[in-house]
């Protein structure tokens, strides 16, 4: 048997949290709590994976208290986060609401979430002496790569003072009011549920998922229209930022090299959906299969005005890498 040392050793470093990485809704936090010597063993007699279910690791742990019976109290911590999502889905945010999520939903292998931590190991609070640097610069790299990977429609941070180790996860830096994004994953942190100066209100936390909803395109705000679609088609490719907020948030000289390809070229659209948020979402709304080079610029032009209209060739240049597009010649297009 693996004895207790090598045990949690693996915890350390195989193990992230619930759910599925394809889910469209993360949710990282620092580190579990409690102190429940049962729950390494658990991990283990569940396949030892990087994510498991939330519902089926509790039991095995012998720790029922948030998924049995039928009226389980709400967990501190998932209460308010489960308040958010469900305010982003325009549900019900009140407790016996959560209370249902929390019991059948919440980190499930075959749901829509996943409950992170940067570290696995268990603790109580933020005093207790565990090992929290153990692989942590692995774990970030594990976790940066499989948000490029899966690509989910939104990150929840959540705990102020892991801010550091949450940007160097998400690769950008969050804005003043604590979001950010990461191609067209919308990141957002938030301070811990359970924390001192944590709003009480449930109203707070379910008005921040009705403001993130706000926040995305229409056509990435359901599930799985933001990662099924783009983790398959980009899964042999590097993942993107849009491309206006990456020359931005690189604070680096763009050089954008010359396009090959003439006004008259004709633009064939390769993927059925848009990639791009902010200004680049609309610009590239703009595309259709079969028009020139030159029918584009002027299609920004007429939607959005010259200053866009002048980033068309960027476009096509940074749409063309990344199999977005092709720009051919018109008798290759015949």
């Amino acid at each position: 048997m693996t004895n207790d040392v090598t045990l949690k050793q693996l915890i350390a470093r195989n193990w992230f949290g619930y759910g599925r990485w394809s889910a469209p809704y993360w949710f990282i936090g620092m580190e579990p709590g409690g102190e429940n010597t049962h729950s390494y063993e658990a991990w283990m007699q569940l396949g030892a994976t990087e994510l498991i279910d939330c519902r089926a690791h509790h039991l095995a742990s012998n720790s029922t208290r948030w998924h049995v019976g039928v009226h389980p109290p709400t967990q501190p911590t998932w209460r308010r986060l489960i308040q958010l999502l469900l305010g982003f889905k325009g549900e019900r945010t009140d407790l016996d609401s959560v209370r249902i999520y929390q019991q059948n939903e919440w980190g499930s292998l075959e749901g829509e979430t996943a409950v992170i931590w940067l570290s696995a190991l268990q603790a109580k609070n933020m005093q207790s002496p565990v090992d929290r640097k153990d692989f942590r610069d692995e774990r970030i790299a594990t976790l940066r790569k499989r948000l490029e990977t899966f690509v989910p429609t939104f990150v929840i941070f959540y705990g102020t003072t892991y801010r550091d180790y949450y940007e160097a996860i998400a690769g950008v830096r969050f804005n003043a009011n604590g979001y950010a994004w990461n191609g067209s994953t919308l990141l957002m942190l938030v301070m811990h549920p359970t924390g001192q100066s944590s709003p009480k209100n449930g109203d707070w936390w379910s008005e921040k998922g009705i403001k993130l909803k706000s926040l995305l395109p229409a056509d990435l705000g359901s599930v799985g229209s933001a990662t099924a679609k783009l983790a398959a088609q980009l899964s042999n490719t590097r993942p993107f930022l849009d491309n206006d907020q990456r020359h931005k948030e690189t604070n680096q000289t763009v050089i954008i090299e010359p396009i090959k390809s003439g006004l008259d070229d004709v633009i064939r659209v390769l993927i059925d959906h848009n990639p791009k948020i902010g200004k680049s979402y609309f610009r590239f709304d703009c595309y259709r299969d079969g028009m020139t080079i030159a029918d584009y610029r002027n299609a920004v032009r007429d939607r959005l005005g010259d200053v866009e209209a002048q980033k068309f060739k960027r476009d096509i240049r940074w749409d063309s890498d990344r199999n977005f597009i092709r720009a051919q010649s018109d008798r290759r297009s015949k």
